[in-house]
């Protein structure tokens, strides 16, 4: 008889709920109970005198479906210091004395050789709890105060600040966020952080399209005025769009009109050193003056867009902020100094320094593997 059923008729959501009560509601420790229940019987039954302690219940997932979702190896209690019976027969009178026990949340118990019982779950039944479970509780289901006194720090999102999110940005602000909502529901202290990459390529490459705009030099997708109902977000993707596929095009050429090419490479490198070292420069540097500009109404956007998710953040985390402080190349100073930091005279990083992952198999974001 499926375990669930009592004799005669289905057993009945409340029925199931009653005897799901005192259920533990880890599995593993649910099935472990009436294990122990079940050699305290058979050693009753075999008038046998041992220590159930002494006898290891190895319960772990089965190592094939076929044989259900748990398993447990009776073997080494067969030996003649412990029960001296064969293992096969152990468990086969273990089995029977826990299918009397019609336990709920058990479908079937068997015996496979040389002595392992196997339990398969019963699906319907422990979805019912469950769900009956979730229902009771509400907002409630699953808290608890395991990680009361420890902080975590959780960073996600960390979109480039040079045009609006698309759809894998906020698959990993989802992903993010979950994860700060699961750890804040067992009572950890989470702050979650969003580092806001405002000083690189992409960002620089707004601003040539906003200089290049301004000389009448670049033709944006659609026009080059911001279109109706269109938020700046999204216009700064036209004009990054169209940067990048003026550098294509001067790349075509390069061997005919090399000016076209160098001209864009100076104007984005001006750009990149406005922005790096815009602590070090006048305070009226235009290039750094626009790209904090821009940045910061595109991050405006950008939490705008997440909070439409119901997604936020503790801190901000600025690059730009992180070199203008100083912070960036005394952290660097350091772990050079601390013979941490290589630089390679060959291969894609040759001249560049680098901190090594270490041992694995370790992914850059450029797909670089080693």
């Amino acid at each position: 008889m499926p375990y669930g059923l009592k004799r005669g008729k289905m057993t009945t959501t409340s029925e199931a709920i009653h005897m799901a009560e005192a259920t533990p509601r880890d599995l593993h420790e649910y099935l472990t109970t009436f294990i122990k229940q079940a050699v305290a019987t058979y050693l009753a039954q075999e008038q046998i005198a041992f220590d159930i302690e002494q006898l290891p219940i190895d319960l772990r997932f089965s190592a094939q479906a076929s044989f259900g979702d748990y398993s447990m190896p009776v073997m080494p209690w067969g030996s003649k210091n412990k029960l001296a019976r064969k293992p096969l027969l152990i468990a086969e009178a273990l089995a029977a004395i826990l299918r009397d026990m019609q336990i709920p949340a058990m479908q079937e118990i068997t015996v496979t050789a040389p002595g392992f019982l196997n339990f398969r779950l019963n699906r319907p039944f422990i979805g019912q709890v469950i769900i009956e479970r979730v229902l009771d509780a509400g907002a409630d289901f699953g808290q608890s105060d395991t990680g009361i006194g420890t902080k975590y720090v959780v960073e996600h999102t960390n979109i480039n600040s040079n045009k609006a999110a698309h759809v894998g940005h906020l698959r990993n602000s989802s992903i993010g966020d979950t994860v700060v909502r699961m750890l804040r529901s067992q009572g950890y202290t989470v702050e979650a952080q969003n580092y806001i990459d405002d000083s690189g390529v992409q960002v620089a490459d707004v601003v040539v399209g906003f200089i290049l705009l301004q000389q009448g030099a670049l033709e944006l997708p659609g026009g080059n005025e911001r279109l109706p109902g269109e938020t700046f977000d999204y216009y700064c993707s036209r004009v990054y769009v169209a940067v990048g596929k003026a550098f294509e095009e001067a790349e075509a050429v390069k061997e005919s009109q090399p000016e076209k090419l160098a001209k864009l490479n100076e104007l984005r490198k001006s750009v990149l050193r406005a922005i790096e070292h815009a602590g070090e420069l006048e305070a009226g540097s235009d290039y750094a003056l626009l790209a904090a500009d821009i940045s910061h109404q595109i991050v405006h956007a950008h939490l705008a867009t997440m909070a439409r998710l119901n997604v936020s953040y503790d801190l901000l985390t600025w690059e730009s902020v992180v070199l203008r402080s100083g912070l960036w190349q005394r952290v660097f100073v350091m772990l050079r100094d601390k013979g941490l930091l290589e630089k390679p005279e060959t291969g894609k990083a040759a001249g560049c320094w680098v901190l090594p992952f270490g041992e694995g198999d370790t992914q850059t974001e450029e797909g670089d593997r080693s």
